[in-house]
């Protein structure tokens, strides 16, 4: 058996093990996953699983990212408005994000503490996982002189967020 039809056995095994039913649509978004070592956004697994399924669609990607997060495969990740995933099996660890270009690079359990929340914090809450994001401008955009447009253009959407709300009440 190749190495191909194997991984394709093992990301099958994975989705029944979720009692998700195989499809190569879920086939090829989990595929995908694997072979990135990036956090991609549903645009960015959508461009790669076009390559080898041209008619599938954007919303099919969104749902299959979906279910997955739903059943603890992939965990979602926000970063400056959009949404990029991240296999759960790759375990718990924590993220810098660079504010400028959206860059995300793992960190990897070392030297970090765990964070706890004092359990008279709590408010009742069971804890299930803790993700510490560093916001952070790269070396890169550093060097080049970006500031952090990222957080410009959320400010102009909230704006224009404001601007529309504004126009809509004008016209009751």
């Amino acid at each position: 058996m190749s190495s191909t039809a194997g991984q394709r056995d093992d990301l099958a095994a994975t989705l029944r093990s979720h009692s998700l039913r195989v499809t190569p649509q879920r086939l090829a978004v989990l595929a995908v996953l694997h072979a990135s070592d990036q956090h991609l956004s549903a645009e960015e697994v959508y461009e790669n699983v076009r390559n080898v399924m041209p008619s599938v669609s954007l919303a099919t990607v969104y749902n299959a990212l979906g279910e997955l997060r739903r059943v603890g495969q992939v965990r979602a990740l926000p970063v400056s408005g959009k949404v990029r995933y991240d296999l759960a099996e790759r375990g718990s660890h924590h993220h810098l994000v660079c504010e400028s270009c959206q860059r995300v690079v793992d960190l990897e359990g070392g030297d970090l503490p765990e964070p706890a929340l004092p359990q008279s914090q709590s408010q009742g809450f069971e804890i299930l996982t803790v993700e510490v994001i560093f916001r952070s401008i790269c070396p890169d955009c550093q060097r080049i002189g970006t500031s952090r447009p990222a957080l410009a253009s959320n400010q102009l959407a909230s704006n224009q967020e404001v601007s529309v709300l504004s126009m809509q009440r004008g016209k009751k």
